[in-house]
């Protein structure tokens, strides 16, 4: 991706199913799938989402009057800068790991954890992504840069265009060689 160069991104860490965060030197957000090689764009798809459908609902329930120009404020802040903090702290919550679920709707991490141990520093859960199904038997432990070594041959690259008010998931395949 001409736009990204390797040098402009730092990651923040990798979470045990091996999708490492990243961030640009331009305050962009990126997280990168090692098991199927998805590269999103994060960033592009907080500021393309359009107004929550519920937003009066939002702000009775946080107990605030919702202002005449709630969608206004909304779009408005949707622009602001990310803030890195906050996606770490997303990032480690124990509940964003409690909500990944397998194939079959069971939770993966747990099932992980109970076959397979676990993790080392430095490991992660890697899925074996000629398997049609996300089940806990098709993943092994992995050594985080033994999975890099095993990324596939084109880089999926997802992003999200505004168009007409309306959030646009656009994506593109960019052969490997030309983004390592």
């Amino acid at each position: 991706m001409p736009e990204l160069n390797a040098d402009d991104l730092a990651a923040l860490g990798y979470s045990s199913l091996g999708a490492v965060n990243l961030w640009h030197k331009t305050g962009r957000h990126f997280t990168f799938s090692l098991d199927v090689a998805l590269l999103m764009d994060l960033t592009s798809r907080s500021r393309t989402d359009p107004p929550p459908h519920d937003l009066e609902e939002i702000y009775r329930a946080a107990g605030v009057d919702m202002p005449q120009n709630a969608v206004e404020l909304f779009l408005e802040a949707r622009s602001a800068p990310e803030d890195i903090w906050n996606i770490l702290l997303a990032a480690t919550s124990t509940d964003s790991y409690k909500t990944i679920y397998d194939d079959s709707g069971k939770a993966l991490t747990l099932q992980l954890r109970r076959s397979l141990g676990e993790l080392s520093q430095d490991e992660i859960y890697f899925r074996d992504r000629t398997a049609g199904e996300n089940t806990a038997d098709h993943y092994q432990k992995l050594n985080i840069s033994e999975a890099v070594s095993r990324v596939p041959d084109e880089v999926y690259y997802s992003f999200a265009i505004e168009i007409g008010g309306k959030q646009q998931i656009l994506s593109q395949t960019i052969p490997a060689d030309s983004v390592r």
